[in-house]
Protein backbone atom coordinates (compact mmCIF):
# COMPACT_ATOMS: atom_id res chain seq x y z
CA UNK A 1 0.00 0.00 0.00
CA UNK A 2 1.35 3.33 -0.84
CA UNK A 3 0.11 6.86 0.63
CA UNK A 4 -1.79 9.64 -1.19
CA UNK A 5 0.74 12.67 0.85
CA UNK A 6 2.39 12.79 3.90
CA UNK A 7 3.14 15.75 6.49
CA UNK A 8 1.39 17.87 8.22
CA UNK A 9 -2.53 19.77 8.44
CA UNK A 10 -3.45 23.29 10.01
CA UNK A 11 -6.34 24.40 10.35
CA UNK A 12 -6.33 28.19 10.63
CA UNK A 13 -8.94 31.05 10.33
CA UNK A 14 -10.42 33.16 7.05
CA UNK A 15 -7.45 35.86 8.28
CA UNK A 16 -5.12 33.17 6.17
CA UNK A 17 -6.52 33.61 3.01
CA UNK A 18 -3.93 35.17 0.96
CA UNK A 19 -0.59 33.56 0.62
CA UNK A 20 2.72 34.15 -1.19
CA UNK A 21 5.28 31.39 -1.95
CA UNK A 22 8.71 30.69 -3.79
CA UNK A 23 8.32 27.41 -5.50
CA UNK A 24 6.50 25.61 -8.69
CA UNK A 25 3.52 27.32 -9.88
CA UNK A 26 1.31 29.12 -10.73
CA UNK A 27 -0.22 26.28 -11.39
CA UNK A 28 -0.60 22.88 -8.99
CA UNK A 29 1.95 20.57 -9.68
CA UNK A 30 2.73 17.46 -9.19
CA UNK A 31 5.91 14.84 -9.48
CA UNK A 32 4.30 13.52 -12.62
CA UNK A 33 2.33 16.77 -13.97
CA UNK A 34 4.87 19.68 -13.52
CA UNK A 35 6.17 20.46 -17.09
CA UNK A 36 4.03 23.95 -17.28
CA UNK A 37 5.43 24.67 -14.08
CA UNK A 38 8.10 27.03 -12.83
CA UNK A 39 10.37 27.94 -9.79
CA UNK A 40 9.60 31.70 -9.14
CA UNK A 41 7.55 33.57 -6.38
CA UNK A 42 4.08 33.58 -6.51
CA UNK A 43 0.81 35.17 -4.98
CA UNK A 44 -2.21 34.04 -4.68
CA UNK A 45 -5.51 33.04 -2.58
CA UNK A 46 -7.01 29.98 -1.36
CA UNK A 47 -10.14 30.59 -3.88
CA UNK A 48 -7.88 30.90 -6.77
CA UNK A 49 -6.00 27.56 -6.13
CA UNK A 50 -9.83 25.65 -6.11
CA UNK A 51 -9.83 23.43 -8.77
CA UNK A 52 -13.24 22.14 -9.88
CA UNK A 53 -12.93 18.63 -10.63
CA UNK A 54 -16.14 16.81 -11.90
CA UNK A 55 -15.40 13.94 -9.05
CA UNK A 56 -13.64 15.83 -5.64
CA UNK A 57 -10.61 15.25 -5.09
CA UNK A 58 -7.16 17.06 -2.67
CA UNK A 59 -6.34 20.03 -5.47
CA UNK A 60 -3.69 22.75 -5.81
CA UNK A 61 -0.46 20.77 -5.01
CA UNK A 62 2.77 23.01 -5.40
CA UNK A 63 5.98 20.82 -5.20
CA UNK A 64 9.61 22.08 -4.38
CA UNK A 65 8.60 25.31 -2.19
CA UNK A 66 11.35 26.97 -0.20
CA UNK A 67 8.78 29.47 1.40
CA UNK A 68 5.77 29.95 2.59
CA UNK A 69 4.38 33.10 3.97
CA UNK A 70 1.02 32.62 5.09
CA UNK A 71 -0.65 35.26 7.77
CA UNK A 72 1.35 35.83 10.11
CA UNK A 73 3.24 32.54 9.55
CA UNK A 74 6.34 31.78 7.58
CA UNK A 75 7.44 28.07 6.68
CA UNK A 76 10.89 27.78 5.42
CA UNK A 77 12.84 24.68 3.87
CA UNK A 78 16.08 23.95 2.58
CA UNK A 79 14.94 20.95 1.06
CA UNK A 80 11.48 21.93 -0.13
CA UNK A 81 8.54 20.70 0.61
CA UNK A 82 4.75 20.74 -0.90
CA UNK A 83 2.03 22.60 0.09
CA UNK A 84 -1.98 23.32 -0.71
CA UNK A 85 -4.30 25.12 0.57
CA UNK A 86 -8.37 24.83 0.56
CA UNK A 87 -11.83 25.72 2.08
CA UNK A 88 -12.84 21.87 2.34
CA UNK A 89 -11.63 19.34 4.99
CA UNK A 90 -10.44 15.79 3.77
CA UNK A 91 -13.04 13.98 5.10
CA UNK A 92 -15.59 16.21 3.27
CA UNK A 93 -13.35 15.99 -0.12
CA UNK A 94 -13.46 12.11 0.14
CA UNK A 95 -17.05 11.83 1.10
CA UNK A 96 -18.04 14.20 -1.83
CA UNK A 97 -19.39 12.51 -5.24
CA UNK A 98 -19.78 15.38 -6.87
CA UNK A 99 -18.54 19.67 -6.35
CA UNK A 100 -22.19 20.73 -4.68
CA UNK A 101 -21.16 18.42 -2.29
CA UNK A 102 -18.26 20.40 -0.93
CA UNK A 103 -19.56 22.43 2.27
CA UNK A 104 -16.66 24.93 3.25
CA UNK A 105 -16.72 24.98 7.60
CA UNK A 106 -15.23 28.65 7.39
CA UNK A 107 -12.18 27.43 7.84
CA UNK A 108 -8.62 27.03 5.47
CA UNK A 109 -6.64 23.44 5.84
CA UNK A 110 -2.91 24.05 5.16
CA UNK A 111 -1.18 20.80 4.25
CA UNK A 112 2.40 20.96 3.98
CA UNK A 113 3.59 17.69 2.65
CA UNK A 114 7.14 15.98 2.32
CA UNK A 115 5.49 14.55 -0.89
CA UNK A 116 2.59 14.15 -2.45
CA UNK A 117 1.87 11.02 -4.84
CA UNK A 118 1.10 11.75 -8.61
CA UNK A 119 -2.28 12.90 -9.82
CA UNK A 120 -2.82 9.14 -11.23
CA UNK A 121 -5.17 7.06 -8.85
CA UNK A 122 -7.30 4.63 -11.13
CA UNK A 123 -10.68 6.98 -10.32
CA UNK A 124 -10.82 8.00 -14.31
CA UNK A 125 -7.85 6.28 -16.32
CA UNK A 126 -4.66 4.08 -15.17
CA UNK A 127 -3.21 2.93 -11.77
CA UNK A 128 -0.83 5.28 -11.06
CA UNK A 129 2.76 4.29 -11.96
CA UNK A 130 5.25 3.09 -8.94
CA UNK A 131 7.35 5.67 -9.16
CA UNK A 132 4.87 8.32 -8.51
CA UNK A 133 3.73 6.72 -5.51
CA UNK A 134 4.48 7.76 -1.72
CA UNK A 135 6.86 4.53 -0.80
CA UNK A 136 9.66 5.88 0.51
CA UNK A 137 11.03 3.79 3.50
CA UNK A 138 13.44 6.75 4.78
CA UNK A 139 12.24 10.21 5.21
CA UNK A 140 14.34 13.14 6.05
CA UNK A 141 11.72 16.26 6.32
CA UNK A 142 12.55 19.58 7.74
CA UNK A 143 10.87 22.48 8.03
CA UNK A 144 10.96 26.10 9.94
CA UNK A 145 7.81 27.84 10.85
CA UNK A 146 8.26 31.42 12.08
CA UNK A 147 6.28 34.45 12.53
CA UNK A 148 5.67 36.94 9.76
Amino acid sequence: YWLQRLGFDFHLNQDFNSFSYFGKGPYENYCDLSHASYNGMYESTVDAEYVPYVFPQEYGNHANTKILKIGKMVFESKKGFEFSVSRFSNNNIYKAMHTDELISDDKIYLHINYKSAGVGSNACGPFLKEEYRVLDKHIEFEFSLQPN
